[in-house]
């Protein structure tokens, strides 16, 4: 039998000893004491390697099996001499095996032993052996020897590493695939076909906030909405080898975020026989897109629903009732604001409830409200919880409709309307963004059918008012035919031909007392007419007459006449609209007043309004003078500016300051005029006229009345102040401070005024509320007087000078310490402030407590860069700080590091027969021993399982780095003790030395 046959063969030593003990007894009792030749030939047999000890320790006898099995070519060679060649070591290392364990040894102390594996090497040959001991007992019971065997398991032992290769490899590659699964932001799931979750990854654990210990074993059932379980089901059972996909959408119920829309792409997988395995599925969240397509198809319809009628108070109820059933789950009200009134009137409403009680032509203050306020300046009001409002009007609409607010500006003709609110009754609730984009999306479509409405309406109230002037114009042609056979001044229609002809066709009875002219003969010929205007005038006359015909533009002339009669020189006014007909005549129908007093007048008028005029451009002060006899009202050309008049304008009168009195201010206004004119009171006053760009502008108003002769009053000379700017800047300035006022008092952030030195001008009371701090004791100090530390105070300060430089400013982050001497971090945002000359005069701060923010960053810093078991820095940190020193050594030829890469020894052997929770703590051990060794001059990492790494930088050559590793060597030569046990750490160390160039 040759050696290579010997190796599948073993022999257990205990009934060997046995057998042995019972022929030593037997050759002594038969054959006597030649012994060693009858054992050696029964031993010579056997087919595995056996040695005999003697009580000594001693080998005195090995069968030919065994030298061959140990590569002895000397069979001269004694049992003695092939002891003194035989190096035993511990199986897979080069550590010797001492000899006083030997299974041999240990069997002479009367032990039985199971086998052990040991690697031997005789001469050039080393081979992995198994030996098996058992003691051999003389009659007294006393050990007499003590038999070992052995055979080769050097095959067995290649094709135990082969499969453990093998096996480490799928195992890695079935990793390497569960990780990738692992890293998808997809959901992705394995299932068995009856729909039981065999696999699921992080992001679907993360989904649904379940370890993956509660997902698997679960069927779909736990995660798909009932409703849509049994199409999916029928999904499943339609599943066949030649149709093995199929995609569904199923909504599932989120654990924060409530119903979600779920898109899966799965696949069955089937065996040769086409039976169903398994089902792999894939989804991702579409809850965003089917949210928009259900919101969009909603907008539709209401677009539709309020765009079917012109009537306000239909679209009104329309759009409150589709709003409300858009999907949001809100009660909805369309709000008008009406500013003369000053308030915001209800005028249309919905409510889930049916039980909600209606408040229709219920009215919301508009002064001193917020809210208001924020509408006006077109901003959406958004109130997630009612509960937080602080102002008294809206506190108390929240006890009406508690919960949460959303209100949504609507804008006509770019002037605010009113507001689309909803409301969540009566729970708070998160307004997401897509809720405000659909909700403004509404209100924009409202604002369109709010438009087309308004000009329907505007329309169908033209129209009436055209049918309504329409039948008062024929009254009034009535009454001003009857009215010319009495009126002061002249009527008639004059005619003028293309051949230069003209007469008066058409007189009424004032016609003859003006002109002394009977109606006959002015009506034969014109000509008589003309006689009577003054040389003077009579060219300009008969030149506007002309021109009037030419152009078909209004006729307006003043000129003189002499009466034939008595001489007298008259002043004449007329006026007339000309029509040409078809024969080429041009008639007028003039009216002509005498107006000789009144010419009398405003030539002494006109003297002084002269004087008036040039004071007033001197003063930019606007005069104006009434007649209280005759009603007659004069202005300055100033007064026509200050309002936006043509300096020809007639509009300027007594009743039309009236009219353009602010609504607010008329009757205050008028009645302080009433009691001037009666000598009660001084005139006094400011009050808002409307220029005539539609705007008001606010002037300072005084007076003082004239008296005649006989002590009553005549006339009234006044001015007018343009005061529109200093007013608007007192209410900017009174509104502002309010305003600000109130949010520095109110809010929970420290609102703070510093100079350009960053001394405090202003601190706001909040600062006693966080940081425990009353105001006073901070004015005049410096801004990073809060710091809690001189290096967090340095840095801060260092921010604050490059602001000033850099006329930049950007938020900070920094440590204080409050007055009980806790610390805190506040977040600081600064705005420049400038005076009106441009430049830099105040920084205006606002500090939020953010502490909760930082330490959530530092802790989740501290988790991404460091391993949860040892603490040390993880693969991440230390790939990062490799990267570090290879771009320092490529720039730097001086700079030199070296990297040691870390095994533990037959880690897995301990984790496998000692257990995971002792290996942990070898780990946590063995990481204490590298970060003690280390100290903080270098980076120590755990890179993952038994793998450690150092990255040592500075090292001046090759040699500190290999004295790092003998002290770790020499460091693992004492045993780890864990819970009564001693355990031998060895590891295996790489090296790697940059010395110039990566």
């Amino acid at each position: 039998m040759d050696t290579s046959s010997l190796r599948s063969f073993t022999v257990d030593s205990r009934p060997l000893a046995g057998s042995t003990q019972g022929l030593l007894q037997l050759f002594q009792t038969q054959v006597g004491c030649d012994l060693e030749h009858y054992l050696a030939a029964v031993l010579s047999v056997l087919p595995v390697g056996v040695a005999l000890y003697d009580v000594t320790g001693e080998i005195i006898y090995m069968n030919p099996a065994g030298r061959a099995l140990l590569g002895v070519e000397d069979p001269e060679a004694t049992p003695s001499q092939i002891c003194a060649d035989l190096k035993i070591f511990y199986c897979g290392s080069d550590r010797p095996y001492p000899k006083d364990e030997l299974p041999g040894i240990q069997a002479l102390q009367g032990l039985t032993l199971l086998p052990v594996e040991l690697e031997v090497q005789y001469g050039d040959r080393r081979l992995t052996v198994e030996v098996q001991a058992s003691p051999i007992f003389d009659p007294e019971g006393q050990v007499e020897f003590s038999i070992s065997t052995f055979w080769d398991i050097s095959a067995r032992k290649r094709r135990e590493l082969e499969q453990q290769i093998l096996k480490d490899y799928w195992q890695a590659q079935a990793n390497r695939y569960c990780e990738i699964l692992q890293n998808q932001s997809d959901l992705v799931l394995c299932s068995r076909p009856d729909t039981t979750i065999t696999f699921a990854n992080d992001a679907f654990c993360q989904f649904f906030s379940r370890p993956a210990s509660a997902v698997i074993g679960c069927p779909w059932s736990e995660f798909v909405l009932a409703e849509d379980l049994s199409s999916l089901l029928e999904k499943v059972a339609q599943l066949r080898p030649n149709a093995p996909t199929f995609v569904s959408e199923n909504r599932v119920y989120h654990p924060q975020h409530g119903l979600r829309w779920t898109q899966w792409m799965n696949t069955a997988i089937f065996d040769a026989e086409g039976n169903l395995r398994e089902i792999q599925s894939v989804a991702r969240d579409i809850t965003a897109l089917k949210e928009q397509l259900l919101r969009e198809q909603a907008l539709n319809r209401v677009m539709q629903a309020i765009r079917n009628s012109l009537d306000l108070d239909t679209i009104f109820e329309t759009a409150v009732r589709e709003v409300a059933q858009v999907g949001l789950g809100v009660d909805a009200v369309v709000v008008q604001y009406l500013p003369e009134q000053g308030v915001w009137r209800h005028i249309a409403e919905y409510h889930h409830d049916p039980n909600f009680s209606r408040h229709d032509g219920f009215e919301i203050p508009d002064r001193a409200n917020p809210f208001a306020a924020d509408l006006k300046a077109g901003n959406i009001v958004i109130i997630a919880d009612t509960r937080e409002i602080s102002d008294p009007i809206n506190q108390e609409l929240a006890i009406r409709f508690p919960g949460a607010w959303l209100l949504i500006p609507l804008m006509v003709a770019d002037r605010l309307w009113g507001s689309l609110s909803l409301f969540t009754y009566p729970q708070p609730h998160a307004w997401s963004r897509a809720e405000i984009d659909l909700a403004r999306a509404i209100a924009t479509q409202l604002e369109v059918a709010v438009y087309q409405a308004t000009l329907h309406r505007q329309a169908q109230q033209d129209l009436a008012e055209r049918r309504r002037v329409e039948a008062a114009l024929r009254a009034s042609e009535e009454r001003f035919r009857l009215a010319t056979l009495h009126l002061p001044g002249a009527i008639f229609c004059y005619k003028q031909y293309p051949d230069g002809r003209n007469c008066a066709f058409y007189l009424n009875p004032m016609c003859e007392r003006l002109w002394d002219v009977p109606a006959e003969a002015a009506a034969a010929d014109g000509e008589c007419l003309w006689q009577l205007v003054h040389p003077e005038d009579r060219e300009a006359t008969w030149q506007s007459v002309l021109r009037s015909a030419e152009t078909l533009t209004p006729w307006f002339c003043q000129w003189r006449i002499i009466h034939p009669t008595t001489g007298e020189v008259r002043w004449l006014e007329g006026a007339g609209q000309p029509t040409r007909e078809s024969d080429g005549a041009v008639i007028w129908y003039t009216v002509v007043l005498d107006v000789t007093e009144r010419q009398v007048a405003e030539t002494r008028l006109k003297e002084q309004q002269a004087q008036l005029e040039l004071a007033a451009r001197v003063s930019n002060i606007g005069f104006y003078f009434c007649d209280l006899r005759t009603g007659s009202f004069y202005v300055s050309s100033s007064y026509r500016r200050q309002l936006g008049y043509a300096d020809t304008a007639k509009e300027a009168s007594l009743e039309d300051w009236e009219e353009r009195l602010h609504p607010e201010d008329r009757d205050r206004a008028i009645a302080a005029y009433r009691q001037f004119l009666r000598g009660e009171a001084e005139y006094n006053i400011d009050f808002r006229l409307r220029h005539c760009n539609g705007t008001y502008r606010w002037f300072h108003s005084e007076a003082v009345l004239i008296h005649d002769e006989h002590g009553q009053p005549c006339k009234v000379v006044g001015t007018n102040i343009d005061i529109t700017e200093r007013k608007a800047t007192e209410l900017a300035l009174r509104e502002s401070e309010e305003r600000y006022r109130f949010l520095a008092e109110n809010t929970s952030d420290i609102i703070g005024l510093y100079d350009l030195q960053w001394q405090c001008l202003y601190v706001s009371p909040s600062c006693q509320t966080l940081l425990g701090i009353p105001p006073q004791e901070l004015l005049g100090r410096h801004f990073s007087r809060l710091c809690a530390s001189d290096r967090e105070r340095s840095r801060v300060n260092q921010e604050l000078e490059q602001m000033i430089q850099q006329q930049r400013f950007w938020p900070m982050t920094y440590e204080v310490c409050t007055a009980q001497g806790d610390t805190l971090w506040l977040e600081t945002l600064v705005k420049p402030c400038y005076n009106s000359h441009g430049q830099l005069h105040h920084l205006q701060t606002t500090s939020r407590d953010v502490t909760a923010r930082v330490k959530v960053q530092i802790q989740l810093h501290r988790q991404a860069y460091h391993d949860a078991l040892t603490g040390l820095p993880n693969r991440l940190y230390f790939m990062e700080q490799l990267a570090a020193a290879i771009t320092q050594a490529q720039t730097n030829p001086e700079f030199h590091y070296a990297v040691l890469f870390l095994d533990l020894d037959r880690f897995k052997v301990i984790n496998d027969s000692l257990g995971h929770g002792v290996g942990d703590q070898i780990l946590i051990t063995f990481a204490s021993w590298l970060r003690c060794l280390v100290e903080n001059r270098y980076t120590v990492a755990r890179l993952g399982g038994d793998e450690f790494a150092i990255l040592l930088t500075e090292v001046p050559n090759l040699q500190r780095a290999i004295a790092l590793c003998e002290q770790i060597i020499h460091r693992l030569q004492e045993p780890l003790r864990l819970e009564e046990r001693q355990i031998f750490l060895s590891t295996s160390i790489g090296v790697v030395f940059c010395p110039k160039r990566v």
